[in-house]
């Protein structure tokens, strides 16, 4: 599926990047990458040597390893949660407020609808209070916390070129 979307990119309208402009890449779904049995993405795209070869240039991105940059997001925020969605809902990388987690049951949580992840009490009450037709920045009461319970949290959606709309979330 890689080779197949990065080969498909071929001959698009967006400017070559030797001249400062942005390519499109392709995703594949996330899946068990073949070697390390570990969920992942590819990333690829195509791409021409000086001779004039044409080729398919890809890398793999484990899901664990984007869930260890959202994790350690947003910094200095005490609250805030940084996670990656797909279309479906599913969580693609996860909260810091899993990172107390054991690695076992971080990996479990990966790929897992977020309506479903009990684990991500704080995400989940975000989401569910979301509206996906509305983009920006609204305020969220949680009940049951002591202390200050509010949250602002920014919804951004990433398109991605022939993909579905990719979500988002950050809260602060």
């Amino acid at each position: 599926p890689w080779y197949i979307g990065g080969a498909a990119l071929r001959g698009s309208t967006a400017a070559p990047a030797s001249h400062g402009g942005l390519r499109p890449v392709h995703w594949t779904e996330a899946y068990r990458l073949f070697t390390t049995q570990e969920l992942g993405v590819s990333v690829s795209a195509p791409a021409t040597s000086p001779s004039g070869r044409e080729f398919v240039i890809a890398f793999d991105l484990k899901l664990d390893d984007v869930s260890r940059i959202t994790g350690a997001l947003p910094e200095g925020i005490e609250r805030g949660q940084v996670f990656v969605l797909d279309a479906q809902l599913r969580l693609l990388a996860l909260p810091r407020e899993t990172n107390e987690l054991g690695e076992q049951r971080r990996s479990e949580l990966l790929l897992t609808p977020l309506a479903e992840a009990d684990d991500a009490p704080i995400s989940q009450a975000a989401v569910q209070a979301w509206e996906p037709e509305v983009e920006g920045v609204f305020r969220m009461e949680l009940e049951g916390d002591e202390g200050d319970d509010n949250y602002w949290v920014n919804f951004r959606r990433v398109g991605r070129p022939g993909r579905s709309l990719q979500r988002c979330l950050r809260g602060s």
